[in-house]
């Protein structure tokens, strides 16, 4: 069965798709002008689209209106010209059909989905029809395209079997996310095994980026505070130069080795840095879970200020 993708997202889902954070106040209220800062910095550094709310944008500590009103909001700032990929990932499969229809009705152009974690067990081979018909109820009851996330931090989540399965008899289903452990070399079987058309983006395995562009993966899903030099990484790469962006890349590896010890102290670290940068007002978490001492503190601020200067010399290069 062939996949009917929308034009849009056929078209223009290629790049880097940001994650958005959310940005409060000092009273954890959303900040609504620091929130239009930030939508307006990433589109100024041609992103191919943008994702919210997710788990980095701190999700489950949003209320359902909060929820509605943000992905209202940003799509509004955002018009037609880019996808709004909303995650309507959620505790049910009645929640998550809910929330997808319900940022469609508010502009988001494509979904993204998980299985609950109670299916993602891949040494039971028998949730594999469960997986399959959890996805295809979701895909019969929603007015998206959608894609889903295929993640596991403990081992290769799904099979390719699955994944081939749902892809070739899912008429909405564009393609998938792969945040699992060796995802660089699944993005080679997906596109061998299941189709070369078939999206793929990597996110949680961003470290691993040049490979995965190697591999031929069509987008990157990072925070979005640095998406100004992987815009730049991307471009040079699409060049010809894969010496030069792999040089550039480099350069981000020690924040990256920082960030990545925990998803609490990269959603902190993160907006440490959007708020250094002027684009946010405060830092403030409301999922405040890392804890920060005198001595993660001053490599954060010595990591800040290493990016901030690595955006101006990369700056000077172009200039």
């Amino acid at each position: 069965m062939e996949n009917i993708i929308s034009d849009l997202a056929k078209n223009k889902l290629k790049g880097i798709i940001p994650v958005v954070q959310i940005p409060f106040d000092e009273y954890l209220k959303i900040d609504w002008k620091s929130l239009e800062n930030l939508i307006n910095y990433t589109l100024e550094n041609e992103v191919s689209g943008m994702l919210i709310p997710a788990f980095a944008s701190e999700r489950e500590s949003l209320s359902k209106k909060e929820v509605t009103d943000l992905v209202s909001f940003t799509c509004k700032i955002v018009g037609s010209n880019l996808p709004v990929i909303g995650c309507a990932t959620d505790s049910t499969l009645e929640k998550c059909i809910f929330n997808a229809n319900s940022f469609f009705d508010n502009g988001v152009n494509l979904n993204l989905i998980s299985a609950p974690i109670k299916l993602r067990n891949t040494k039971n081979k028998n949730n594999d029809d469960a997986v399959f018909e959890y996805f295809d109820y979701f895909s019969k009851n929603i007015k998206t395209d959608f894609v889903i996330q295929d993640i596991s931090f403990i081992d290769n989540g799904m099979e390719i079997n699955l994944l081939e399965k749902l892809y070739n008899n899912i008429p909405n289903l564009m393609g998938y996310k792969i945040e699992t452990k060796n995802a660089n070399k699944k993005y080679t079987l997906i596109k061998d095994l299941v189709d070369k058309n078939c999206f793929l983006a990597g996110g949680w395995s961003v470290t691993q980026l040049i490979e995965g562009l190697d591999r031929g993966i069509d987008a990157i899903i990072p925070e979005c505070s640095m998406v100004k030099i992987y815009n730049r990484i991307l471009k040079t790469y699409n060049s010809g130069n894969r010496d030069l962006a792999l040089k550039k890349f480099q350069e981000l590896i020690p924040i990256l080795n920082f960030s990545n010890q925990d998803i609490y102290l990269s959603i902190s670290f993160f907006k440490k840095l959007l708020k250094n940068k002027k684009i946010i007002k405060t830092d403030k978490c409301r999922q405040d879970f890392w804890e920060w001492d005198k001595y993660n503190s001053k490599i954060a601020e010595e990591l800040i200020d290493y990016y901030v200067q690595l955006e101006k010399d990369q700056n000077d290069e172009i200039l």
